[in-house]
């Protein structure tokens, strides 16, 4: 699905994710006054009335790329080069500045002259207006040669209904129209990439989209913020979503980690599938464990991708605690899988997919496995057929009780999915044992599958039917 392109591009700490969030949603992209908080290009689908659906990206800030080898410079020039593309792809540059600093403009040049030779089309805006002498002087800007800039303060919400106008002047002046202007927002798998700092969670988000979208360096701690992107892939829509590594909890540091942090949860949250992206070579953290706490605490899909594989050659290159287990199975991969169901002893379900994204191995898989974790998620199963499995079930083994006592089910059924939810009716759910309960699941997933997906067991008291005497 093709939509226009927005993209929000000028010098750092003008404003740019703000005035991205008043689009795409509140709090979409990282807010602080620490110039660069935005590393990578965000974005997100905006719908508003009159207009038709677009794309908006907020980009880092534009800053002049030097040729210093350090691991920060370079990580700098790569996002000031994805700043540059997403310049030469958008379809129209929403080019912002500093109206508080006028006479500043100078060092807005650089930018301006970026915006001028992509030959896209532009609204040229100032921001931080707040008052009206700051509107006056907000002239001085014309020295960039873009023209008369369009004076708004997204903080004090001030010329925000003229930014509207302009914007729909721009898409019918241009004939820029989405190839579907309804709401396709159900249509969406929307799958989280999550794990800790450095295991290549970018590279392989840019390996699924197909482009640096997301900055990939060797620098832990690269994504700050959320990364959002749409694809099409055989017809079906996809949002992904590249998060902040999940450090350990009690080591977040204060601030910008603090906020990427809910961000990332708040991405597992709204999505339906997570991949659990860890490094092959080295092994289950203990942040991982906290990783998989999130994302079964809001009974999401997992698909657990083994990353970096084409750096396991042999045993050796193993991790020290997978050797250390002594797994006696001669398939390196299988042997992974089987550690990862000793470290995971409560995953049995998880889908398990074993990728190089830096080298660009088997990341197309990671689609097949997230289509079938998004049928097991949505299959139903009917009441009939669901009980006659479980009577033969619950006669294979049956509830203990007591002499005084005997738990029974009565029947069973499916009352919902996303993950799939079953009820069992009983006559005291206090005399089952847990274990009963994943004895049920247990054999629910041996005969319908499930694979991906956790599924809720939920006993529940049938009601005592009650008689009203008529004399």
């Amino acid at each position: 699905m093709r939509y226009p392109v927005i993209a929000i591009v000028g010098r750092p700490n003008v404003g740019k994710s703000s005035l991205f969030n008043r689009y795409a949603g509140a709090s979409r992209a990282i807010i602080s006054d620490v110039a660069g908080t935005t590393r990578g290009s965000v974005d997100g689908l905006v719908r508003k009335k009159g207009m038709p659906v677009f794309l908006m990206v907020d980009t880092a800030g534009i800053m002049a790329i030097d040729d210093d080898s350090t691991p920060e410079k370079v990580l700098e020039q790569r996002v000031q080069e994805q700043v540059r593309y997403a310049i030469e792809h958008a379809d129209v540059l929403l080019y912002l500045v500093d109206g508080q600093h006028p006479d500043s403009a100078s060092v807005d040049m650089e930018a301006a002259q970026l915006v001028r030779r992509s030959k896209r089309p532009y609204l040229f805006v100032a921001n931080k207006c707040d008052n009206e002498a700051m509107v006056r002087d907000s002239v001085e800007l014309t020295r960039l040669g873009l023209g008369m800039p369009l004076p708004i303060s997204v903080s004090h919400k001030r010329g925000l209904d003229d930014l509207d106008d302009a914007l729909k002047e721009i898409f019918s002046q241009h004939d820029l129209v989405s190839d579907e202007e309804e709401e396709r927002e159900e249509l969406f798998a929307r799958i989280a990439l999550v794990g800790t700092p450095n295991v290549g969670k970018s590279a392989l988000f840019n390996a699924l989209v197909g482009e640096e979208k997301v900055i990939v360096s060797d620098v832990p701690g690269t994504t700050r913020d959320s990364h959002d992107t749409f694809l099409t892939r055989e017809e079906k829509i996809y949002k992904l979503v590249d998060t902040a590594g999940i450090k350990r909890r009690g080591r977040i540091d204060q601030g910008i980690e603090t906020f990427s942090l809910l961000r990332t949860q708040r991405a597992i949250a709204r999505a339906d599938v997570c991949l659990l992206v860890i490094d092959a070579a080295r092994g289950i953290t203990k942040q991982d464990m906290h990783v998989v706490e999130y994302v079964l605490e809001e009974k999401k899909g997992l698909i657990i991708v083994v990353n970096k594989w084409d750096l396991i050659k042999t045993y050796d290159d193993l991790p020290e605690d997978l050797r250390a287990a002594r797994i006696r199975v001669p398939d390196l991969m299988e042997q992974y899988i089987a550690f990862l169901r000793f470290k995971f002893p409560f995953l049995p379900w998880a889908s398990v997919v074993f990728t190089s994204a830096k080298m660009g191995r088997n990341v197309q898989q990671v689609f097949p496995q997230v289509e079938k974790v998004m049928a097991s998620r949505e299959m139903r199963l009917a009441t009939g057929p669901l009980n006659t499995f479980l009577s033969f079930v619950i006669e294979k083994h049956k509830p203990t009780g007591t002499k005084a006592y005997i738990p029974r089910i009565q029947y069973a059924t499916q009352v919902g999915v996303h993950p799939p939810h079953f009820v069992f009716f009983v006559n005291d759910k206090e005399f089952f044992h847990f274990s009963y309960a994943r004895y049920l699941e247990n054999s629910i997933r041996e005969k319908y599958g499930f694979e991906g997906t956790p599924i809720i067991i939920e006993l529940k008291n049938k009601k005592k039917k009650t008689y009203v005497d008529k004399d």
